[in-house]
């Protein structure tokens, strides 16, 4: 069975995503944790490379952050599990530049952010939605939408320059001003028709903020369904530029619940056949089939069977046949 783990509910704990279930970590009695955000000023803005020690008592814990590829879904932040003890008696950060910084008596459950060479450390909340986005749309209506987002600061000091909501995705405008309504969260109000045909059907909102390192930016998204939606369950999408190279890309989202994405990279014009497949090597659905011109498509795909019936849970193979080059990938359905 394929499995990953990560802290899939941003409560300290790590979680367990496998190939037929999808665990939450629910051990809240005596354990404690500490996650931590790097940020390095001496080069760059990625902690990769860095080193972090914790002491807690006798306790002496080592991480290293080695990757942060979004691609690969992984998480450049550091997580630390701390059982009974409720702070960090001392936290050391060696970074790649050689300086090391020593920060003491940090409480416990909570991410925090470490910038190099300041010797401190500061709360990392996560952007959220203190008003989230409805569930669905109904195709072809006039839709109002209300939400409320909370931006985390990047640093104390920090000030949000600008705020702003993208609803092309459902077919609705695609900057929408929102609305400060001080105490540190941003109304977003609009009324559009719900239509479109997007790669991906959600609502963004894009957030700007000046800090002492420059600018910084972070987007709060949520997928949504579309009810009614006379497009196929597969949109395409074409850009004409000429690749050198043949591509069979990663999904992403990797595992995915309501839809995923899926990009070919073709350097000639060829006959393509490109389809999900279960484990027993039976096929599920077509995605492409027929000739396609030297570009770059990309897929989204609902996660439907050709007769339009939901997927069961579970890990899937899709195969692209490009003339006579094949490449199979792995991508894991959760529902």
């Amino acid at each position: 069975m394929a499995a990953s783990l990560g802290d899939l509910d941003g409560d300290g704990l790590i979680d367990v995503t496998g190939s037929e279930r999808h665990h939450l970590n629910q051990a809240t009695t005596g354990f404690h944790y500490l996650a931590i955000d790097l940020v390095r000023t001496m080069s760059n803005r990625d902690g990769i490379g860095a080193t972090a020690f914790t002491t807690t008592g006798d306790s002496r814990q080592r991480r290293d952050l080695m990757a942060g590829d979004g691609w690969s879904q992984d998480e450049p932040i550091l997580h630390f599990g701390l059982g009974p003890a409720t702070s960090v008696d001392a936290l050391e950060i060696r970074w790649p530049s050689g300086h090391v910084d020593i920060i003491n008596d940090i409480p416990a459950d909570q991410l925090i952010r470490v910038i190099e060479g300041r010797g401190e450390w500061y709360p990392a909340p996560r952007t959220v939605w203190d008003v989230p986005p409805p569930a669905n749309f109904q195709y072809g209506e006039q839709a109002a939408i209300d939400v409320v987002a909370r931006p985390a600061l990047f640093e104390p000091s920090a000030t949000i320059t600008r705020v702003v909501g993208d609803l092309s995705g459902l077919g609705g405008p695609e900057e929408v001003p929102l609305i400060d309504q001080e105490g540190g969260s941003y109304r977003l109000q609009a009324e559009f028709m719900v239509g479109g045909m997007s790669v991906e059907r959600d609502i963004e909102i894009f957030i700007e903020q000046s800090t002492s390192l420059g600018p910084y930016w972070v987007k709060l998204s949520r997928n949504v369904e579309v009810l009614g939606d006379p497009n196929t369950a597969i949109v395409e999408a074409y850009a004409a530029t000429v690749p050198d190279h043949f591509k069979l890309q990663q999904n992403y989202p990797n595992p995915f619940n309501s839809s995923t994405i899926i990009r070919v990279v073709l350097p000639t014009n060829v006959e393509v056949d490109l389809a999900v497949y279960n484990l027993a090597g039976q096929k599920v659905a077509t995605l492409v089939a027929g000739a396609r011109q030297a570009g770059t498509y990309t897929l989204h795909w609902d996660g439907h069977d050709d007769g339009g019936r939901e997927l069961a849970s579970g890990a899937y193979l899709y195969r692209l046949r490009a003339g006579e080059r094949m490449e199979t990938r792995k991508m894991l359905l959760l529902r």
